[in-house]
């Protein structure tokens, strides 16, 4: 939070001791450069000894509050207009002063893969990367970490946006917060918290989740002995390890100099870092190093210094100037995730160039270096290296899982059921949010009936706990897999887009965003996140800012039958109806009274589309872009998707 030489001054001047330096404690949500939620309540709050009054000054109030007996104290001060910077100070054992304090609007970014997406995967990245100079947007992104019982606190730290904290930060977060400034001139606060492949039951508070049939037994292990339950696991991946033939030791490429200062890496291509190698073009799991030199001033060297890598999916063994300096193995919990940082003896680090190697070994999801670009660093003596971009690399092996040999599931089974809830949202409760994004499905795709009741009840649940009606937007699902070309198909995923588009109308203050259009069949995590972001920038602009504007395509309003056509009506026609390339070939598909289903043609007429076609006489029902990949090409004049959607003749 703050340098130790400028804390040991607020010491000094407060008169405080050591000893009572530590009592009064904070959040990490509050921390120099955050946002503060503008035009509402401002809740502030933390923990200090039992009966210590504390005091907290902001933007040209005072208020003070009384630790209770468990030490905790909160005060509400009075609303703020869009605005700062400010210095929100608090004094109680201790004092603490939080600088470039803004006011604005804080959004929670959360959900799987698609959310937890970076900004330097999105298309057209080093330019969208270049130009993210924007000192009144904030970043908080979150540690990926879990817990089976709810957390007061996670470890992070809110940074202004610049090319270098960007890089690694959400896509589809930046582009909405992005987006929503530029609309409204505003503060905008952005918290990624957001974990691939990912459910639903995964952020949901226990006591909304058990009420649900079967979710006992997904929740069996919660509150258990974690650090046994891991101790289990690690010696079952051990042996899995090796029986497929991977190590954490650095093997014959240490040998021939990988690690060395002296080692010639020019040849080496470059990946960005942070990146997952499935973004940087790497398609398989195996074991890749990585090579970063940099120069480091005489006055610097020879001292010890602290070594930040981030999380590293999944093991490493980390070298600097060819000496082992950390690893981390599957004994750690969650190591896919866990946040390296280590140790740099003395004397290692030399005046000029130097050089840290990192042998990584993927052993299945995306494989690299994860999450913001400004926790990659080396510390030392005052000075801090930013050690993200360019990083050398080169393979050392790839690696095959055998089919009889699949790999130990994760404790607890892959619902991680309430540990996200309770490790990254309740930490954040009740910092005061103007709303969340949310794009997450995926994992869930496969049981729509169930999500169509999950996801509201995980809603309210999150609402009720920071006690607001707060903007909830939807994010549906983007084009994925491969059709048969068949009509007749009721894909699940169609299925469940159809879900998330009946809890976004179904749920007070939600809001639906379409990928429809700009999915790809062959990757489930496509690029175009900009256009995501613009979509749901819409929808907050309309629903919880009140802006008139075009937020939605078109959506089905009526359908009724003439003769051997369908005449659908749509609403939110935002200027018009319009066929993409002018062809709306194989968007609908028309089902006769025999229950056959046929693709129609498809003529534009006003706000009706009008559909027939010489296979089905008598047609009684239509689906639009009802595929896992769909053709979808009818817009509205302002350039939004039509919402898939399946009707009936009443």
């Amino acid at each position: 939070m703050h340098s130790l030489p400028r804390a040991a001054l607020l010491l000094a001047a407060a008169g405080l001791s050591a000893a009572a330096q530590a009592e009064l404690s904070m959040p990490s949500v509050f921390n120099d450069h955050m946002v503060l939620q503008r035009d509402t309540a401002i809740p502030v709050y933390g923990r200090d000894t039992p009966g210590q009054a504390v005091t907290v000054t902001f933007a040209g109030q005072t208020q003070s509050a009384t630790a209770d007996a468990a030490g905790r104290w909160r005060v509400n001060l009075a609303p703020v207009g869009a605005g700062g910077p400010y210095t929100l100070t608090v004094a109680g054992s201790d004092k603490k002063e939080f600088l470039d304090v803004l006011t604005g609007d804080i959004w929670v970014c959360s959900g799987q893969s698609n959310m937890q997406f970076m900004v330097s995967g999105a298309i057209n990245a080093p330019a969208e990367i270049a130009a993210a100079n924007h000192p009144q947007i904030r970043l908080l992104g979150l540690p990926q970490v879990r817990n089976g019982l709810p957390q007061e606190d996670v470890s992070a730290a809110w940074t202004v946006c610049t090319p270098q904290s960007v890089r690694g930060f959400s896509a589809v977060g930046y582009f909405f917060g992005r987006d929503l400034n530029r609309e409204l001139n505003v503060p905008i606060g952005l918290i990624n918290s957001s974990w691939g492949g990912t459910a639903v039951e995964a952020w949901t508070p226990r006591e909304t989740l058990i009420t649900f049939p079967g979710m006992k037994e997904a929740l069996g292990g919660a509150g258990e002995d974690q650090a046994e339950i891991w101790k289990k696991h690690a010696a079952a991946l051990n042996r899995w390890l090796a029986d497929i033939g991977v190590n954490n030791e650095p093997g014959a490429k240490f040998a021939e100099g990988f690690a060395s200062p002296g080692f010639n890496d020019t040849g080496w291509p470059i990946m960005n870092q942070p990146t997952l190698w499935g973004d940087a073009g790497i398609t398989f799991n195996g074991v890749l190093w990585f090579r970063k030199s940099f120069d480091l001033p005489a006055d610097f060297a020879g001292g010890p210094a602290t070594l930040d890598l981030g999380a590293i999916d999944d093991l490493d063994c980390t070298f600097v100037n060819g000496k082992l300096v950390g690893r981390t193995h599957v004994d750690t919990p969650s190591f896919w995730v866990a946040q390296r940082r280590y140790l740099v003896p003395a004397g290692l680090l030399k005046p000029g160039r130097n050089v840290i190697a990192v042998r990584v070994a993927d052993i299945g999801g995306g494989g690299g270096m994860t999450g913001p670009a400004d926790v990659i660093r080396l510390k030392i003596a005052g000075l801090t290296l930013p050690l993200s971009g360019a990083w050398r690399y080169a393979v050392e092996s790839r690696l095959v899982v055998p089919a009889d040999k699949p790999r130990p599931p994760e404790p607890g089974g892959n619902l991680m059921a309430t540990e996200l809830y309770n490790a990254m949202i309740h930490p954040l409760i009740p910092y005061a949010i103007r709303g969340v994004i949310w794009y997450q499905g995926c994992s869930n795709a496969g049981n729509p009936a169930l999500y169509r009741e999950l996801l509201p009840a995980m809603i309210q649940s999150w609402r009720q706990r920071w006690g607001s009606d707060f903007t909830f937007l939807i994010v549906q699902l983007a084009g994925f897999m491969t059709d048969s070309g068949d009509p007749a198909d009721n894909p699940g995923w169609a299925v469940f887009r159809d879900v998330q588009r009946q809890i976004a109308e179904q749920t007070p203050n939600c809001g639906l965003a379409l990928a429809i259009d700009i999915g790809d069949p062959a990757d489930i995590h496509p690029r175009n996140k900009q256009d995501v972001g613009k979509r749901l920038a819409l929808q907050a602009l309309q629903k919880s800012y009140g802006k008139t504007v075009a937020a939605s395509g078109p959506t089905f309003k009526s359908l009724a039958a003439d003769g051997g056509k369908l005449m659908v009506a749509f609403d939110h026609l935002g200027g018009g109806l319009k066929a993409k390339d002018n062809s709306l070939a194989n968007n609908f598909a028309i089902q006769g009274q025999d229950g056959k289903w046929a693709w129609a043609d498809a003529a534009l007429d006003g706000d009706r589309v009008v559909l027939s076609s010489p296979a089905v006489a008598h047609p009684v029902a239509v689906r639009y872009a009802w595929q896992n990949s769909p053709k979808a090409s009818l817009y509205n004049q302002a350039g939004l998707p039509a919402v898939p959607f399946e009707a009936s003749i009443p």
